[in-house]
């Protein structure tokens, strides 16, 4: 799926929230436009020697600092609560789709993905939110505060503000450099998070199984190299993040150095009051530029998390597309009584060459009991299963009453079936509630 296609389908989930973007949004504008008056007020100071017009000058101005952060602290305040407010409603509705759509899955698809599964809906979903919030936050706010201090260079000195733009590109590239392999480790991550959730999984459920056969060192193994190689992945993405934020650095110094040398040679050649050589201009520029640093970091940060939610987002909408359980039968299976046939059925599973059923032919009368006996691996399990269609064969027709089951809508077969499985499994609940569930 195209990013463009990727992001728009993400942040389609947010749609109905409008007006709480529109809050968070101004919000955020506000708090970028506070963030060159300190800068402007330190010019002032400077540029008048510390000497105020009246006594009342004394106490307005420092209630004025006080008041600019105060009032910066509530817009951060609503902006991110609302933010977050945005991303806890759309990971919440994401992780109902997910849900819903694993109701719907074949049983087939649940054969090596449980831990797979879960993965995605607790930890892919998660770290979409992430992404959209620092996307929501940083990338809008610190982006309009990039913005407001660059223009507020540009209105001190347009010549020194261009060589402090000069670093832009350079910025740029890092970014673009580091993002193939910031997704490349992040898919790697995914990989290796289901790995663990399915080893988890199966130590949990079958831990009578690993008890009786001595199989805790072999769990234990699985569960250190499933471990270990999601720790390589993130490794492998915290040495372009990492690099970032430095290399960020070093660019902004130099182009600082570059202005501070400019600034001094202006000085010591047209004198101490010429456009942002003055005393108040030279430190508000400095000043302004410095502030830079901290959202220009922020943005760098926002690609990784963009990257990896880029990731969790293909991984998440592709387990929303993938096929459902088919139920093409349009008959109602009104007046059950029980005969069932299986007329030369055959079946065999993607991941095997070898048939687990090949050209049965069995006839079960209403009222007889039946016991099929075998060794393990067989295909009892997989006979049982055709039934109530939790499988398809792949030849032949399993005939009840005589009709295909195939024939049946899924919600008129299963309604007439009880299912007593191998494993003994109970939901959290009361045993009058398992009792009942059907």
């Amino acid at each position: 799926m195209p990013t463009s296609a990727l992001y728009k389908r993400l942040f389609g989930y947010a749609k109905a929230y409008k007006w709480a973007y529109a809050i968070s949004f101004v919000g955020m504008a506000l708090t970028a436009v506070t963030e060159a008056m300190l800068p402007a007020m330190m010019k002032y100071l400077l540029d008048q020697g510390f000497q105020v017009q009246t006594k009342a000058h004394i106490l307005a101005i420092p209630l004025a600092i006080v008041g600019l952060f105060l009032v910066k602290g509530v817009l951060i305040y609503v902006s991110n609560y609302v933010a977050t407010w945005i991303t806890t409603h759309v990971t919440m509705a994401l992780r109902n789709d997910m849900f819903a759509k694993m109701l719907r899955l074949p049983s087939t698809a649940f054969a090596d993905a449980q831990g797979s599964y879960i993965s995605k809906v607790l930890y892919d979903v998660l770290n979409i939110g992430e992404t959209i919030s620092q996307v929501v936050v940083s990338a809008f706010r610190e982006a309009l505060t990039v913005a407001t201090l660059i223009a507020y260079l540009l209105y001190l000195d347009v010549r020194l503000a261009l060589i402090a733009l000069s670093v832009g590109p350079f910025i740029i590239g890092f970014v673009r450099l580091f993002s193939k392999r910031l997704r490349q480790a992040g898919r790697k991550g995914l990989e290796s998070i289901g790995d663990i959730t399915h080893v988890l999984e199966e130590s949990v459920l079958c831990q009578k199984i690993i008890k009786i056969y001595q199989g805790q060192a072999t769990e234990k193994q699985r569960f250190e190299a499933a471990n270990g190689r999601f720790r390589r992945s993130q490794m492998r993405e915290a040495i372009p993040a990492s690099a970032t934020t430095p290399l960020t650095h070093l660019s902004a110094s130099i182009a600082l150095a570059v202005i501070v040398y400019l600034a001094l040679d202006q000085v010591n050649q047209a004198g101490p009051q010429t456009g942002v050589t003055t005393v108040g201009g030279f430190v508000a520029f400095v000043t302004a530029m410095l502030m830079l640093l901290a959202p220009l970091k922020k943005l760098t940060e926002v690609n990784t998390a963009l990257q990896r939610g880029r990731v969790c987002a293909q991984s998440v909408f592709a387990f929303l597309d993938s096929p459902e359980e088919e139920d093409k039968g349009r008959r109602e299976w009104r007046e059950p009584q029980g005969r069932i046939e299986f007329r030369h059925v055959s079946f065999s599973y993607a991941s095997s060459s070898t048939p687990a059923l090949d050209a049965i032919d069995l006839c079960i009368e209403p009222g007889q009991t039946l016991a099929v006996v075998g060794a393990s691996g067989g295909g009892k399990s997989t006979l049982a299963a055709l039934l109530p269609r939790f499988m398809s064969p792949t030849q032949g027709h399993v005939l009840i009453d005589g009709i295909d089951a195939q024939d049946l809508s899924l919600v008129s077969l299963r309604k007439h079936m009880s299912l007593v499985t191998q494993e003994v499994l109970l939901f959290n609940d009361t045993i009058a509630a398992n009792i009942a569930y059907g």
